[in-house]
């Protein structure tokens, strides 16, 4: 059973419904973002039906033999951790954990430990013990599924506030798997959880933005504020702004911030990306120094984009946030409201 299929049809044909509606654009940056977000819902409405679909293969008893059992299992999990139903996805790669050939029984247990982990309600021990009898199993050759496995339950734990467990699960990866990317990867993440719960370093007092206005990162205590390190010239910076924009117009009326650093060096083409990209509508602080702006300098920012994300308490929350994972993230930190005075 060929489980891959293209989307383009289905895409096609959900732009050409987007754009029969006539809807007029103010900028390119919110043409982008719709016609992205009408490609996300097509996305998600055929995986949808391709998932049903593989379901329905897998249950049909005619298919008990078929070669291809075990890859539309592998392939339900994936899809089923894509529409983020974890639920369904521990279903099918618990089954293809156990199967016979070695190298298809690990990326299931990959990926049980992956929805597990997303799935929420193991304890950090659980999580933990799962990951060590996984890494210890896994063949040195399965790098990206180990990868996958000791993120995945980082992040968890993470969110269960054990951070000396998540480092213990990135070190144990690096412990695993000699290989110089792993081996950066895995100093970034612990250098990244040293970081939370800090305190953010504060702006110089002479700090204004575009506009002439003082900056403080003090003063929004009591909000969700995102330090975005970021330039026009960055593609991965350019590539997240829908992201970020679609963040900062949902969640900002309920309490929600961003202040931008740009690392540019030209005002002229700051300004001229602004103007183009309506609904950047947060505070920018721009000094023309590129590499050696001020606050980039504070922050020893290495490489954009760079995020911080604060908590009400004006702590650092998270480092590095991106797409869904930001916007989980500031949905998270608002429904725990602001701190209570006193």
């Amino acid at each position: 059973m060929k489980v891959a299929v293209t989307l383009s049809c289905c895409l096609v044909l959900a732009f050409v419904a987007s754009a029969q509606g006539a809807k007029k654009f103010t900028s390119l940056s919110e043409l982008s973002s719709h016609f992205e977000d009408a490609e996300q819902a097509a996305t998600k409405k055929i995986n949808g039906e391709r998932l049903a679909a593989i379901e329905a293969f897998v249950a049909d008893k005619a298919n008990e033999k078929s070669p291809d059992l075990g890859e539309a299992r592998m392939a339900a999990a994936r899809l089923a951790m894509e529409l983020e139903k974890y639920d369904v996805a521990k279903k099918h790669a618990e089954v293809v954990s156990k199967d016979p050939a070695a190298d298809v029984a690990i990326e299931g247990k990959s990926v049980l430990i992956t929805a597990t982990a997303k799935a929420g309600g193991a304890t950090a021990a659980q999580l933990k013990e799962a990951l060590d009898k996984f890494l210890a199993d896994a063949p040195p050759e399965a790098v990206n599924l180990a990868y996958e496995a000791a993120s995945s339950t980082a992040e968890a734990l993470v969110d269960l506030d054990d951070l000396a467990a998540a480092k213990a699960a990135w070190k144990a990866l690096g412990e695993k798997v000699a290989h110089p990317q792993i081996a950066r990867v895995v100093q970034k993440a612990t250098a990244d959880l040293d970081e939370v719960g800090k305190d953010p370093k504060p702006f110089p007092e002479t700090a204004k933005d575009l506009a002439g206005n003082a900056l403080s990162i003090e003063k929004l205590k009591g909000k969700v504020v995102l330090l975005d390190f970021w330039a026009t010239w960055c593609g991965p910076c350019v590539g997240e702004l829908p992201n970020v924009i679609a963040a900062y117009r949902k969640y900002h009326p309920k309490g929600f911030e961003i202040v931008a650093v740009s690392l540019d060096d030209s005002k002229e083409k700051l300004d001229k990306f602004l103007a183009g990209h309506k609904g950047m509508d947060w505070p920018q602080f721009f000094d023309g120094l590129g590499w050696k702006n001020e606050i980039a300098l504070l922050y020893e920012v290495k490489s954009i984009p760079a995020t911080y994300l604060l908590d009400q308490n004006g702590k650092v929350y998270r480092t590095g946030l991106r797409g869904k994972a930001l916007d989980k993230a500031i949905e998270k930190l608002l429904a725990k409201g602001a701190p209570k005075k006193g």
